[in-house]
């Protein structure tokens, strides 16, 4: 079975659902706060690292014997990063739901431009003048100028030769 890592802990991948991955904590958690807390930062990662799933949960036992989880879903808004719905639930019983989800929406929208990045990068200048109008790399121009910490050199300078053929400048 796959394993991934966020926040430092271990989850086992549950694959084959429709919109995406379960993952489940491989670490039993001394309390509810103590796994929400954890699950909440690894979420962070999660959704980074897999902008394009429509929906993401996460799972952990708990000392008491209690499962916990924490469960995100996409929504139709005004941007193609919009998250709408968030549902904490301890032994399926939903406790928390609906709650901000903007930085989740921050952590996915840098996932897609870092994910659609390292794409680009593999191809030739035709193709990308072809796959590409000006729009969608002058908006990840202006993410990258308000995070540019999120972003290697490397992806710098892929958007760079990307606004230079979309351009033509």
């Amino acid at each position: 079975m796959a394993t991934k890592i966020y926040n430092g802990i271990e989850f086992f991948v549950m694959e084959g659902f429709e919109f995406g991955d379960t993952l489940v904590s491989c670490v039993k958690f001394a309390s509810k706060d103590d796994a929400e807390t954890a699950l909440e930062r690894a979420l962070f990662e999660y959704v980074k690292d897999e902008p394009m799933y429509e929906s993401w949960e996460l799972e952990a036992n708990l000392e008491s014997g209690e499962t916990l989880n924490i469960y995100l879903k996409d929504g139709e808004g005004d941007t193609p990063w919009y998250i709408s719905n968030i549902r904490y639930c301890l032994d399926g019983e939903c406790y928390r739901k609906d709650e901000d989800t903007d930085n989740y929406e921050y952590y996915r929208m840098i996932g897609d431009i870092k994910d659609t990045l390292a794409k680009v990068a593999k191809l030739r200048d035709g193709q990308i003048e072809r796959q590409f109008d000006e729009h969608l790399p002058t908006v990840y121009a202006v993410k990258m100028m308000l995070y540019p910490e999120e972003f290697t050199e490397e992806e710098k300078k892929t958007l760079t030769r990307m606004l230079h053929l979309v351009l033509h400048c």
